[in-house]
């Protein structure tokens, strides 16, 4: 190949180099964020199922504590090491004194020094190094339930508080609506000019009123891209989230919720593993008490002392042959230390503690199991109450109000006490729905059971 062929071919190697790092370079997360974005158009709104897979791909917190597993599991790998043997070699004695050389050789020895477990050190390293690992994935379960819980909280409160904006435009457009008949009764001579520039001033009044709204939904709304770890904005371009909440209750005794929670809370598995920790800790303090000896095996290589003659042929030093003996020794350490209990007596501690906070913590789910049932009941009576009677009340007597205005028969003061009323009326039950929803949100993670909205 001539030399300016070169330059061309460096360059197409380095395009193609290029293309394939940008393929390979191509994080997870940024690939589920593609595909958000292409489903886009297909969804005009996010339901609470989504944003929790979007958290479960997305989140950095969550990867940071899988990264916590990976890393437990080394730790069996270093639980696994035995201790090493010991190679020695070197020159055992080495004559100096001028007289005796003709008599001394160079002796060099060899040694392997074997160390060994004894008590089952290792066995029981590696079984705490497993419960190690079972508890690091309990960690990531943890923590997936209080991100599933700090994301249906801010879900909740942004639905509400989208509900709570639908209905201030709704009521401005009434409002709208009644500036225009206001108009026409002012030029007919029905009502009068005072009249009419009070319901413009509560148009005006309640515009800011919705504008405010608008500003709380849309904080909302951005409070949804903390456990993101994104902007909401950038994970679901052009969509809104859908505020409605379901109302499905249910007639599951307090008793069954506290049995669910015990089979499958998360921090009450978490306590129980940290129990079984503590254990395997102890039990491996116990191991560590146990002397483990060394043996070992040496060789010992003295060369052949050959015949040294002077003048006269006379044997001038002592001549020997070669010499190889072999040693083998074995050491145990005496176990002085042992007689501090220091260690041990902390491992039995941690024992009785991790036990009190296992038995501390059944008992408060027991009672936190109770205390959001009795609130998650009181919820469904709640809303029931404002779907059964308040909400149909408020709305009829509201629309009463309007046609004993129209006709003469109900001043504007009670109009716009009758609109504000009603207008209070749905913001307590969507403040009741959020509640409800929260309540039950709570006892379903409390259980560890899926949570939808």
């Amino acid at each position: 190949m001539s030399d300016r062929f070169l330059p061309v071919v460096v360059i197409r190697f380095l395009f193609v180099l290029l293309g394939g790092l940008s393929t390979v370079g191509t994080a997870p997360a940024d690939s589920f964020v593609a595909s958000l974005t292409s489903v886009a158009s297909g969804a005009a709104t996010i339901s609470f199922g989504e944003y929790l897979d979007a958290i479960e791909h997305l989140s950095p917190e969550l990867e940071c504590q899988r990264q916590g597993v990976t890393a437990a599991k080394a730790g069996i790998s270093v639980a696994r090491i035995r201790p090493d043997p010991q190679l020695t070699g070197g020159i055992d004695s080495l004559e100096l004194a001028s007289a005796n050389k003709p008599n001394a050789s160079i002796v060099t020895v060899c040694e392997l020094e074997i160390p060994f477990e004894t008590a089952g050190k290792r066995e029981k390293r590696i079984k705490a190094a497993r419960t190690g690992v079972r508890q690091a994935e309990v960690e990531v379960k943890t923590l997936r339930w209080r991100l599933i819980s700090d994301a249906a909280e801010a879900f909740i409160e942004a639905a509400r508080l989208q509900g709570v904006l639908e209905r201030k435009r709704s009521s401005l457009k009434a409002y709208q609506e009644l500036v225009s008949s206001n108009e026409i009764r002012c030029k007919a001579g029905d009502i009068g000019e005072l009249e009419l520039r009070q319901s413009r001033m509560e148009e005006e009044r309640f515009q800011t009123e919705v504008g405010m709204a608008e500003a709380e939904a849309g904080k909302a709304v951005v409070n949804l891209s903390k456990p993101l770890g994104k902007g909401f904005a950038e994970v679901f371009p052009g969509r809104e989230i859908d505020a409605r909440l379901a109302f499905q209750p249910s007639d599951i005794p307090a008793e069954e919720w506290i049995s669910r929670a015990l089979k499958g809370n998360e921090e009450l598995r978490r306590a129980e593993l940290a129990v079984d920790a503590a254990r395997d800790a102890l039990r491996l303090a116990r191991a560590n008490r146990s002397v483990d000896p060394t043996v070992n095996i040496g060789l010992t290589n003295t060369p052949r002392v050959g015949e040294r003659f002077d003048a006269f042929g006379t044997v001038t030093n002592s001549p020997a042959e070669r010499s190889l003996t072999m040693g083998l020794t074995v050491g145990v350490p005496l176990p002085l230390s042992n007689r501090e209990r220091g260690p041990l007596k902390q491992a039995e501690v941690a024992v009785k503690q991790a036990e009190l906070q296992l038995q501390s913590l059944t008992e408060g789910i027991k009672t936190e199991v109770q205390g959001s049932y009795t609130q998650y009941q009181a919820m469904i009576r709640a809303v029931e109450q404002y779907r059964q009677r308040i909400l149909g009340e408020a709305d009829r007597v509201l629309e009463g109000i309007r046609k004993s205005y129209r006709m003469g028969e109900a001043s504007l003061h009670e109009l716009l006490e009758a609109q504000r009323s009603a207008d209070d009326i749905y913001q307590e039950y969507l403040q009741a729905m959020a509640d409800y929803a929260l309540a039950r949100v709570k006892l379903l993670i409390l259980a560890g059971e899926p949570v939808a909205l």
